[in-house]
């Protein structure tokens, strides 16, 4: 009896190369080795409702077809289930791909999910809001809502907005409690990191597992403006925790006081609550990887 797989395609992702995946599930001849189907999403967070109905019909794997946002819709309607996420990497970072050291060629990319070798991770929940790979507030959380109505996509107009919105953005005073105590912190931003890049192998958090049932917190400070090209070096070499600007401390549970909202949760803002508590999930999810 053939496995079955539902491809949930995000049309509108990062960079449109979600438009070549029938032309390629038509050429690897999918359909002698599978039953399968394609199903586009038509509105926000209609990735979650499908892949849940498709968890229910006992699916052996769903596979996201988009960027971190889409991976984030879709994983939300598999947790604790017997399905298997695949990803078809077509945002503009694929932070949580390049986690699991995907491939970003969408055929080596679908030869990984064909393989089916299967590993099962944790994810994570602020106020029963998921996210499987990073989420955060302050500058990042700031620039994924005006990101979001920028008009723009892409890594370059991301960049653009960063340049725009650094000099004028101030550090923010945090209240902090986790496993080894309470205490507080002026930062530029707060993330809360399951994986260990925002994408584009920008790595925040070069030390994260997704296996061993913590996150890791980061708390960074503004990088005075001569420190930064050294700081970029370090982010694009899993060296972050070289420098003097960043903090990495671990935790499973981790409650937050902040003086805004403003929060995003893979790239996707949200407005919650200023007083949340982050919560890791150990083991939720069966991910397909190399």
């Amino acid at each position: 009896m053939k496995k079955s797989i539902c491809f949930i395609i995000n049309p509108i992702s990062g960079t449109g190369k979600q438009k070549q995946v029938e032309q390629l599930l038509n050429q690897v001849r999918i359909s002698d080795q599978f039953d399968y189907n394609l199903v586009y999403t038509q509105k926000p967070h209609h990735a979650t409702e499908l892949s849940k109905e498709a968890a229910e019909k006992k699916y052996d794997i769903v596979v996201a077809v988009g960027g971190d946002g889409s991976v984030n819709e879709v994983s939300k309607g598999l947790l604790h289930s017997t399905t298997k996420l695949g990803i078809l990497p077509c945002g503009s970072g694929n932070g949580f791909a390049r986690h699991l050291a995907l491939p970003m060629d969408l055929k080596a990319a679908l030869e990984v999910i064909l393989r089916g070798n299967s590993q099962q991770v944790d994810t994570g929940e602020i106020n029963g809001h998921h996210f499987i790979n990073i989420a955060g507030i302050g500058f990042d959380a700031h620039i994924a809502h005006l990101f979001s109505s920028y008009g723009k996509r892409g890594f370059t107009a991301y960049f653009q907005l960063i340049l725009k919105e650094f000099f004028s953005y101030q550090m923010q005073e945090y209240a902090l409690k986790i496993d080894s105590g309470t205490f507080s912190e002026k930062a530029f931003l707060l993330s809360f990191a399951n994986g260990s890049q925002f994408g584009n192998n920008a790595f925040i958090s070069p030390n994260s597992k997704i296996t061993d049932g913590s996150g890791e917190l980061c708390i960074l400070q503004k990088v005075p403006l001569l420190h930064i090209p050294y700081f970029a070096y370090l982010l694009f070499n899993r060296k972050t925790h070289q420098s003097r600007f960043i903090k990495h401390i671990s935790f499973k549970k981790l409650e937050v006081r902040s003086l805004s909202g403003k929060i995003h949760l893979d790239g996707e803002p949200m407005e919650l609550d200023k007083n949340f508590t982050v919560r890791m999930l150990p083991g939720s999810l069966m991910v397909l990887v190399p």
